[in-house]
């Protein structure tokens, strides 16, 4: 291998975590308050991860503003909105310690929306049977994340940011392998650190940059995933993608940002180019607010039936609301269309659905353990907590309370390891092999821009919204090949590790592949149509699959499955 010699540092802390959006910096907060060493590890600078693009609000039941509400009523609209694939525990931690955890972040500085008399405000979002999302106007996610930041900052938590976890690593002790650190790659440098921790946590949020249309930010990469199969931890729900129904369609260089559901809660309508307000005919109950995957469907039916505009979309329109309650409600949304010359006080949106959230990941119990021991995880990261199809506003609750919760297991498990375990010395040279490949100064063949580009078209045009088994197999095909390509013909422009943005590039990419083939994989074996998996071949629910979830593994490089029975989660 013709590469540039890698200078390798060490470090090591009580519990590392890997990533410091919602859930990464709960967890720090948590372990920092517990007297625990922590270590925070984040691809993004402090404070802007991908949770301060949640623009819709953190779902809770607090009986105390709303008495008709209470977190029971929350725990059955997030199974019914799961598709009962959720793991139960998991769903009634989340519903049931939404108010404690929404009650810690106003202690740490976020300050919600209150109402006239004072009471924290409360507004519908799709599939609730009670206005369960509390909100700062549109911008929820910026400031509970600001508030973290804040509180994180207090306590002393070291943070370094702007590094990539390449990798994790496990060591076996007593017979039984146990996480044992990570290696991490300084951006701008390109110093490599390897990390031994006693404990770790994976935070590094979704994967939607696998597809051409997203909501995701950029860093959204779906490195998560593919930290977890390399280490041979079980994923679960990968099929369930979530289609966001309302996305930017115009101009093309924001297509696909999101038009975030509280437009939809504070009354946003749908309309078709004839004017006609087609949710009466997909759900006359619950008209736009039904379930993301009803109304992602419905938009992409009424387009491809040609009832769509002239760029593919569909309106939105809040114009018949009081431009009071837009300028005070949906400001962020007033200001983004305004930059493109829409006044939405007026004018109707044009929006198509966008990938927006991967249901599926690191399979998890309702204390954030994995099946790794050691490892531990919360966030997007996971599966389990949200089932076949997530409410909009649990993403930001449920970031809160397994945030806390893994930590505080994480800490307990660090606490109880008298010494730090090595990282493996052939794992760690099998990894700088792998990474370092990128920069050989072999022949490059093939661009990693152009690349991505062709898996986000496989994934937009064959795994999405509606799935047919031809489309998958031809998917699964296409990925395996250019993932055979990116192996032997991908490499960065410049044949040194210092400020090399193409390096990262190549990285991210080989995630994206391999998460794309669990994706893929486990959208094949559901031969149904359930939650956010819709098969235009098998457009019903099957009995054979209620209830039943598909876990996965990476067995070096091929995937396998087992079934397990919701009694089993």
């Amino acid at each position: 291998m013709n590469t540039p010699p890698f200078h390798l540092e060490s470090a090591s802390t009580d519990v590392l975590v890997v990533g410091a959006g919602g859930a990464g910096l709960r967890a720090a907060i948590e372990i920092a308050e517990q007297g625990v060493g922590v270590l925070v590890v984040s691809k993004e600078r402090l404070g802007a991860a991908h949770t301060c693009m949640a623009e819709g609000g953190y779902n809770v039941a607090l009986t105390e503003v709303n008495p008709l509400d209470n977190p029971d009523i929350h725990l059955k609209d997030t199974l019914e909105g799961g598709a009962y694939l959720n793991r139960g525990s998991l769903a009634y931690a989340l519903t049931h310690e939404a108010p404690a955890r929404l009650y810690d972040l106003e202690r740490f500085g976020a300050i919600f929306d209150r109402d006239e008399h004072g009471k924290i405000a409360q507004r519908f979002s799709g599939k609730q049977t009670q206005p369960h999302t509390v909100f700062v106007a549109d911008y929820t996610g910026q400031a509970i994340m600001s508030a973290l930041v804040d509180r994180a900052r207090m306590l002393g938590v070291q943070v370094w940011d702007e590094h990539f976890v390449t990798a994790l690593f496990a060591a076996t002790k007593s017979g039984q392998r146990q996480a044992c650190g990570a290696l991490a790659l300084d951006q701008h440098s390109g110093l490599l650190t390897a990390i031994q921790a006693r404990a770790v946590i994976l935070c590094t949020g979704g994967g939607g940059r696998m597809y051409s249309v997203t909501t995701n930010a950029a860093s959204n990469t779906a490195d998560g995933f593919a930290l977890a199969l390399r280490l041979g931890v079980e994923l679960v729900d990968m099929e369930m993608i979530q289609f966001h129904p309302t996305g930017m369609v115009v101009p093309n260089a924001m297509r696909g940002k999101l038009v975030t559901e509280s437009v939809r809660g504070e009354g946003g309508r749908l309309f078709n180019r004839d004017g006609e307000r087609f949710m009466e005919r997909y759900n006359p109950q619950r008209l736009e607010l039904a379930g993301r995957d009803e109304v992602a469907r419905a938009i992409y039916s009424e387009v491809q039936a040609g009832r769509g505009t002239d760029v593919g979309g569909v309106y939105l329109s809040v114009a018949h609301l009081p431009a009071a309650t837009i300028e005070e409600r949906l400001p962020s949304m007033l200001e983004q269309f305004l930059a493109v010359g829409v006044d939405i006080r007026k004018e109707s949106m044009q929006i198509h659905p966008s990938m927006h959230h991967i249901m599926g990941g690191v399979r998890i119990d309702d204390q954030g353990r994995s099946t790794l021991s050691g490892l531990f995880a919360a966030g997007e990261v996971t599966g389990g907590e949200h089932g076949g199809n997530r409410l909009g506003g649990n993403a930001l609750a449920g970031c809160q309370v397994m945030g806390k919760r893994a930590a505080a297991s994480a800490a307990h498990f660090a606490a109880e390891q008298r010494d730090t375990l090595d990282i493996p010395v052939a794992d760690l040279d099998r990894e700088l092999k792998r990474i370092g490949r990128y920069l050989e100064t072999s022949q490059r063949k093939q661009s990693v821009y152009v690349a991505h580009k062709q898996l986000q078209h496989i994934m937009w045009e064959n795994v999405g919204i509606m799935r047919h088994a031809d489309a998958l197999t031809q998917a699964s095909s296409e990925v395996q090949a250019l993932a055979a390509t990116v192996n032997q013909g991908v490499r960065a422009i410049q044949g040194d590790p210092d400020y090399n943005r193409e390096w990262l590039e190549c990285l991210e990419l080989e995630n994206m592949l391999i998460t794309a083939r669990a994706v893929i994989y486990a959208a094949t074996l559901r031969t149904e149509s359930r939650g956010a998996h819709y098969r235009r071949d098998y457009p019903e629910p099957s009995p054979e699959w209620e209830r039943r979830n598909f876990v996965l593994n990476l067995d070096g490089e091929k995937l396998s499955h087992t079934v397990v029975n919701q009694s089993e989660m």
